[in-house]
C-alpha cells in the first residue's frame, strides 16, 4: 500500500476498531501521515479528534503498565497491589486535538473546562523497536483497548508503526501473540505521492527535481548491506533541503542553494557518501541554469537546457514563480520544451494555486493541446 492509498483507507481503518501496524522503510512519511490522517478524521467525522503520539524505542516497561504501589483492601485491610496510570493513556497534558481539519492548541482548556476528545488514535511509533519487556503489556491495549484497570475512551482506536527488520533500525525479535493481535500494513514509498506532498509544502524545486530523476537513490526497496552511516530517504531529502537553506547567504537567490566545501560535507552526514556527489552534481547544476528574471524577460531567447535533469528543475522551478506578469512568458519557455515537461510546468502551476488558470497564454495552451491538458489534469 502507499501512503495515499493508506489515507484514502484510513476511515475504514479507524472504523473497525481494529489495531493496525504500518511497516516500511525509514523515512517514507508514515509518522506524518497519521497526523494528516487525524486532521481529516476531524473534518470527515465533524467531531473533535485527538492523537496521542508515544515513541516506544525511549519507553521502558513501568511507562506502559505503570508503577506499582501498595493500597489497603477496602474490606479486609490487607495490602494489595495496584498500578499508577500507565504515561501511555491520553490525559488533557499530552492529547493533540483536531477541529475541523486543523490542529486546535486550545481545545482542552476552552471556556474553562478540561475535556479529552471523545474520538482519537493512540500511535505507538517505532513500535517494533520497543524492548520485547516493553512491547509485551502492550497486548492487552492493541485486543482490547485497555491495560490492567485502565480503558481507553471508547471511540479511540491503537495504531503503531515500524521499520522491517531487514531495515537495521533496531527492530526487535516479537512475540507471535502481539502479531496475531492486530493488522499489518506494508506501506511503499512511490515519488508520485511524495511530489504532491512536496508541492503543499513549498519543498525547494532543486530537491523535488533531484527526487524525479534519481528516484533510486530517494526511494530504496531497501537499505544497501553496504551502507553503515547517513544514506538517502524522503525525510533525510527533505532535512538536506532544510540545512541548506539555513546556510545560504543572505545576497544568494531563493532560487539557488549553496555548494561551497561546508554544504557538501553537511549534505554528505543527511544523505551519505554515495548520494551527495549525486544530489551537489545536480545542485551545481541548477545553480548554472537561467535565473527566472531572464526567462520573464526574454522566453525565446532564454536558454533551455540540454541536460533532461536540468530541463525538469526548470519545469519545477517556474511554477514556484509564476503570476499573471510573468505566466505567459512562462508558458512560451516551457513551451520550448518536449511534451512531458510542459505537462510537469503545467501540473505543478494548477497545485501551486487555481490562479494560473488566469493567465490568458495558459489557457492558450490548454486549448492548443487538449491530449496534454487531459494527461495534466487528470
Amino acid at each position: 500500500m502507499i501512503i495515499s492509498d493508506m489515507q484514502r483507507s484510513a476511515r475504514a481503518l479507524y472504523d473497525s476498531g481494529i489495531s493496525y501496524e504500518f511497516v516500511s522503510a525509514p523515512g517514507v512519511g508514515k509518522s506524518e501521515s497519521v497526523d494528516a490522517i487525524c486532521a481529516n478524521l476531524s473534518r470527515a467525522l465533524n467531531v473533535p479528534f485527538g492523537e496521542l503520539t508515544m515513541i516506544c524505542s525511549g519507553l521502558d516497561p513501568a511507562d506502559v503498565r505503570g508503577f506499582i504501589f501498595p493500597q489497603k483492601d477496602e474490606i479486609d485491610g490487607s495490602l494489595i497491589s495496584r498500578f499508577t496510570r500507565p504515561i501511555i493513556f491520553p490525559t488533557v497534558f499530552n492529547v493533540d486535538v483536531y477541529v475541523d481539519g486543523k490542529k486546535d492548541p486550545n481545545y482542552l482548556k476552552r471556556d474553562g473546562l478540561v475535556r479529552l476528545p471523545d474520538h482519537g488514535i493512540l500511535f505507538l511509533d517505532e513500535f517494533g523497536q520497543a524492548e520485547l519487556e516493553v512491547q509485551k503489556p502492550l497486548g492487552q491495549l492493541l485486543l482490547n483497548k485497555r491495560i490492567g484497570e485502565y480503558q481507553l475512551p471508547e471511540h479511540w482506536v491503537v495504531w503503531a508503526a515500524s521499520n522491517r527488520i531487514e531495515d537495521r533500525s533496531g527492530v526487535v525479535k516479537r512475540a507471535m501473540f502481539l502479531q496475531n493481535r492486530m493488522g499489518t500494513i506494508k506501506i511503499e514509498g512511490v515519488y508520485d505521492v511524495w511530489e504532491d506532498w512536496a508541492m503543499r509544502k513549498n519543498i525547494h524545486p532543486l530537491v523535488i527535481s533531484f527526487a524525479k530523476v534519481y528516484t533510486s537513490h530517494v526511494f530504496r526497496p531497501s537499505i544497501p548491506k553496504e551502507v553503515t552511516g547517513a544514506f538517502c530517504t524522503p525525510r533525510s531529502l527533505v532535512l538536506t533541503e532544510r540545512a541548506l537553506i539555513s546556510l545560504r547567504p543572505k545576497e544568494m537567490s531563493r532560487e539557488h542553494l549553496p555548494d561551497d566545501h561546508i554544504a557538501v560535507e553537511i549534505v554528505e552526514g543527511l544523505l551519505g557518501e554515495g548520494t551527495t556527489p549525486v544530489f551537489m552534481t545536480h545542485l551545481r547544476l541548477a545553480n548554472d541554469l537561467p535565473d527566472i528574471a531572464t526567462v520573464a524577460k526574454d522566453p525565446m531567447g532564454a536558454m533551455v537546457p540540454k541536460n533532461i535533469a536540468a530541463r525538469y528543475l526548470m519545469a519545477m522551478t517556474l511554477p514556484h514563480h509564476l503570476n499573471r506578469k510573468n505566466g505567459g512568458a512562462f508558458v512560451k519557455y516551457v513551451s520550448r520544451m518536449d511534451d512531458e515537461l510542459q505537462i510537469l510546468f503545467v501540473t505543478n502551476s494548477i497545485r501551486r494555486g487555481p490562479e494560473a488558470l488566469n493567465v490568458p497564454e495558459m489557457q492558450e495552451w490548454v486549448t492548443k493541446n487538449k491530449k496534454l491538458a487531459l494527461v495534466a489534469f487528470g
